[in-house]
């Protein structure tokens, strides 16, 4: 990569040397307006920079028919880029201009790199005159999920993340005027979704649909590339793992699709068939690309650092070798991750300076038990195991087993490092279990016994998933026609399951500014078992947290004047059931004022519905 770094500087410098002085003089001695001059001079550099760099840059042997339309995309990619993180960070974020440019100066040329050196300028042999059967197989698969999902309800984290994208992107400011626990990156994704429902009238529900086909559709075809470039499969078994790869990437998230496990699934899973025998090459282009897409997932949650650490530790056991440890794919990972914190430090201060503090507080509370936590994963475990004892069994001289061994621990970690017990958490566990056992039912090595109780054992995982079904919320069903007829509502609740969901369902505005009231059950509990004459600092601490909320939620309530106001008399995650939402707020006094212009229209052993009068 060092070889390369001077000649692709030069090699832009002069594109955009001549992207300027193109578009300068093309404006001033022809009648061309501005934005054709402009086009004039970035058409100029495009070819300007394609010759310098297949010569210089990666002296590739040019095949104009293969070569050029795929570096025009990459260019299209860069400029793309760059008009959307200045659109970002300059109009919609308010931030300085130079901000704006710096960040555009930092990414677009390691994307541009990234594009180039593993997708563009690729030798002759890496084309794979299939592409097309994989293009065909992945397109069909993303129009199958389309189909299969169309009109279904999206989980209520995905809702949140609509309804606060789109608030966000109309001028709210992310952590202040809109609470969430988890860090920027996932708003960012779901910036394209409501992109495309505004530009062409979807339902933002529908183009978050569409959104996550395109990507999905993608990941598909780059992991055609990956196991196409290792020549280890005849067509036929690569056809079959093409399609229980897209199982693989669909069937564990069958009831909460487009989570954010889910999305790290999806974006890791051409990296991990990297890993597959014979692995890629440290050298090879491919693997920068492949981990910086890798990287977008894992910059989804911290925990989500556990693969690359543990993929990294294995190799330094194995081959006792620290050098593993500064590996490109860790290079590209912590340049990207470190980027990453930096960003949302430089635009999104207060998730750091508000945010982490309340979190570190509170947030240990929301956990179903370390019963459940346990019993929701041991079955899928057992079963893993069965299938892996299989596979070794079944091929002795494969490292694959051992490789796919450790990413599913990396899942299963992560999914444990959170403690919680959702569900949903288990995605990347159960898909990488899924991932190992399709490689080892096309692995041609593989004995027949042992390879009929791996096919079982997928069959048992793929059934125990979508007999969960698609998601599904009968208690905001119940709430939203309740409340019909109602323009907005805010909901009184530590569930986030009642909340955005149910103003989704009765088609109202979501009237907070947060998805759930997430820092009150932690810091509740932990002030009940404090001794605050002796700890009085964590005691302080707590109340102000108790104090920010509460009165956050009631200039919510006098910002928005909700129509419907629901309140959860059996919030979970308290240790003291039947926590009294109204005794708490009402400690502020604006907050009786506010009740006195509602009456009470629904009044049930769970909910209590106020409606304005």
């Amino acid at each position: 990569m060092r070889s390369r770094l001077v000649p692709f500087v030069l090699v832009g410098g002069v594109g955009t040397a001549t992207h300027f002085l193109t578009a300068l003089l093309l404006a001033n001695l022809t009648t061309l307006s501005g934005i054709l001059s402009n086009f004039g001079g970035f058409s100029a550099a495009v070819l300007i920079s394609y010759f310098g760099h297949a010569r210089l840059t990666f002296r590739t042997e040019l095949d104009h028919q293969f070569h050029f339309p795929r570096f025009v995309l990459a260019a299209g990619s860069g400029l793309i880029l760059s008009t959307a993180l200045t659109w970002i960070t300059y109009d919609q974020l308010g931030r300085p201009f130079w901000q704006a440019m710096a960040l555009v100066a930092v990414t677009v040329p390691v994307l541009t790199y990234l594009l180039l050196a593993g997708w563009v300028f690729v030798q002759k042999t890496h084309r794979g005159q299939d592409l097309w059967i994989g293009g065909l197989i992945s397109a069909l698969c993303g129009g199958a999920v389309l189909w299969l999902f169309w009109g279904d309800l999206l989980s209520h984290d995905v809702i949140w993340y609509l309804f606060a994208t789109e608030r966000w992107l109309d001028g709210e400011a992310l952590f202040t005027d809109l609470v969430e626990i988890n860090p920027p990156l996932n708003f960012y994704y779901t910036v394209p979704a409501i992109w495309l429902s505004q530009a062409s009238g979807l339902l933002p529900e529908s183009a978050q649909y569409v959104v996550f086909a395109w990507v999905y559709t993608l990941v598909l075809l780059v992991s055609w590339w990956v196991i196409g470039a290792k020549q280890t499969l005849t067509l036929p078994r690569r056809i079959v793992f093409q399609l229980l790869v897209a199982v693989a990437l669909i069937v564990p998230a069958y009831g909460n699709l487009i989570q954010r496990d889910h999305l790290f699934l999806v974006l890791v899973t051409p990296w991990v068939l990297a890993l597959l025998p014979p692995k890629e090459p440290d050298s090879s282009a491919r693997i920068y690309f492949l981990s910086a897409l890798a990287a977008l997932g894992i910059c989804l949650k911290p925990y989500f650092l556990v693969l690359p650490i543990l993929v990294t530790l294995v190799a330094l056991i194995r081959d006792r070798d620290w050098r593993c440890i500064f590996s490109p794919s860790n290079r590209v990972m912590f340049l990207i991750g470190v980027l990453y914190v930096l960003f949302v430090a430089l635009v999104h201060p207060a998730y750091f300076s508000k945010i982490v503090p309340h979190a570190r507080y509170t947030y240990d509370s929301f956990s179903a038990g370390s019963g459940v936590v346990i019993d929701r994963v041991l079955i899928v475990t057992l079963l893993g195991l069965i299938g892996f004892a299989a596979a070794r069994i079944g091929n002795k001289t494969s490292s694959a087993p051992v490789i796919l061994l450790v990413v599913s621990l990396a899942g299963l970690s992560s999914y444990l490092l959170q403690w919680t017990g959702f569900r949903y958490q288990m995605i990347p566990f159960v898909g990488f279990l899924m991932l190992g056992f399709s490689w080892f039912i096309v692995d041609p090595g593989m004995r027949r016994f042992p390879l009929g109780i791996v096919v079982i054992v997928l069959v048992i995982l793929v059934q125990t998933n979508l007999m969960r079904g698609k998601y599904a919320n009968p208690t905001a069903v119940a709430l939203a026609e309740w409340i019909t007829g109602a323009k907005s509502v805010n909901v009184l609740t530590s569930f986030v399951s009642f909340g955005p969901v149910t103003a989704h369902l009765a088609k109202a505005q979501w009237a907070s500014s947060y998805s759930t009231i997430w820092q009150v059950p932690g810091a509740v509990n932990k002030l009940e078992k404090t001794d605050c004459s002796i700890e009085w600092e964590a005691c302080a601490a707590l109340q102000e947290i108790l104090v920010q909320t509460r009165d956050d939620v009631i200039d919510d309530l006098m910002a928005f004047r909700p129509d419907a106001l629901i309140v959860d008399k059996n919030s979970g995650y308290f240790d003291t059931p039947n926590f009294d939402w109204m005794a708490f707020f009402a400690t502020n006094p604006a907050f009786d004022q506010i009740m006195t212009g509602y009456r009470l229209e629904v009044a049930s052993d769970r909910f209590d519905v106020w409606r304005l009068k």
